[in-house]
């Protein structure tokens, strides 16, 4: 039995540490990516700022595989578009630029349906269009245009007059209207960069992917108490490093583990072979992928004809069946089964909540 417990532990050490490589390759970075999305001037820095941190934690709560990280990440967006709010009408306040406000809380509101449409997601887009001479000899001149995609049924225009121009100008570090919008772009669309990233291009098939992965991971993998949920993130702490999206862990480290089972004696004498026993699982792996895993146990049990604690080795099944052997001294050797009622009847999405904090 020691030979067989020494192989196993040896096993254990020697494969669990590169599994985690299967998933590196569907992470996304939720960094930003500054290069990719320079940070330009603006007169509204502490809300830029605000965006760069926004886009990061909107990024990290895109899966959504639960309702709370839904509610997380409206918060995150609900926080930004009050700032970002107050942004807009500094630059454009509604006494002088009318209309701006109203479309402005729309925007705002529009935000909160992330939980259903990320399409909803998305910066309010504040452009100037210099004006041109139409083929017919008709004159457009200069606009500030407001725009709310996706469905764009609020946008609205403003003429830039003389007064309209002059009021750009009050705005710092802006010498006309085109200044300005440059300026509130610059501090609103930092907010929208990651996660749009994350959900668009060839980052679209590896998001659905970790998705997919989870809710497998959700509905496959064995329950584990947080502590076990702890060692695992610490095992594969490689998979779970940076500010990025990533699957869930390939194996679950087993640690002190406890569980009943039941126990059959076979050398007892009749009546007393079977009963329920108290066991402790003190380490092992579950590759819960394959269905398979393995756990050095003890198990106790106060009879008055054998030992009260034997130990031995635990096979998982599917992450919910299991069969084990212990020994104890003078013969009294059992088989035990059992099966996970907490995965059976537990709350299995917070087998997703014990590694969200993780990314």
């Amino acid at each position: 039995m020691r030979h067989w417990i020494q192989v196993l532990l040896f096993t254990l050490g020697f494969i669990s540490p590169s599994a985690y490589a299967d998933n590196q390759d569907n992470s996304i970075s939720c960094e930003y990516d500054i290069i990719s999305a320079p940070l330009n001037e603006t007169h509204l820095k502490d809300l830029q700022k605000q965006a760069v941190m926004t886009s990061k934690s909107l990024c990290l709560g895109s899966l959504r595989i639960t309702e709370d990280e839904v509610g997380e990440l409206k918060l995150v967006i609900s926080t930004f578009a009050s700032l970002a709010k107050e942004g807009v009408l500094e630059t454009f306040p509604d006494n002088k630029f009318n209309g701006v406000e109203a479309i402005t809380e729309q925007w705002s509101k529009q935000l909160l349906n992330v939980g259903e449409d990320t399409d909803y997601v998305s910066k309010l887009a504040v452009n100037f269009n210099a004006g041109y001479v139409k083929s017919n000899g008709d004159i457009i001149k200069d606009q500030i245009r407001f725009e709310l995609p996706p469905n764009h049924q609020n946008d609205f225009a403003l003429e830039v007059t003389s007064a309209i121009h002059n009021e750009c100008k009050k705005v710092d570090m802006a010498d006309n209207c085109l200044d300005a919008t440059k300026q509130l772009n610059a501090a609103i669309e930092p907010a929208f960069f990651s996660f749009k990233k994350a959900l668009t291009g060839q980052n679209l098939a590896k998001h659905n992917r970790l998705v997919s992965a989870w809710q497998t991971y959700i509905d496959e993998s064995r329950y584990q108490f947080p502590w076990e949920a702890i060692a695992t993130a610490r095992w594969h702490h490689e998979h779970f490093s940076g500010e990025k999206l990533v699957g869930p862990p390939p194996t679950q480290v087993i640690l002190l583990h406890p569980t009943l089972v039941i126990e059959h004696v076979h050398n007892l004498e009749k009546g007393n072979r079977d009963d329920v026993s108290v066991a402790i699982e003190w380490v092992g792996m579950n590759w819960w992928k394959k269905g398979l895993g393995f756990s050095i146990t003890s198990i106790y049990n106060d009879r008055a004809d054998a030992k009260s604690v034997g130990t031995g080795i635990t096979l998982h099944f599917d992450s919910t069946y299991s069969i084990g052997m212990v020994h104890r001294s003078h013969g009294a050797n059992s088989i035990f089964v059992n099966v996970d009622l907490l995965d059976l009847f537990g709350d299995k999405k917070e087998k997703y909540k014990k590694y969200k904090k993780y990314f």
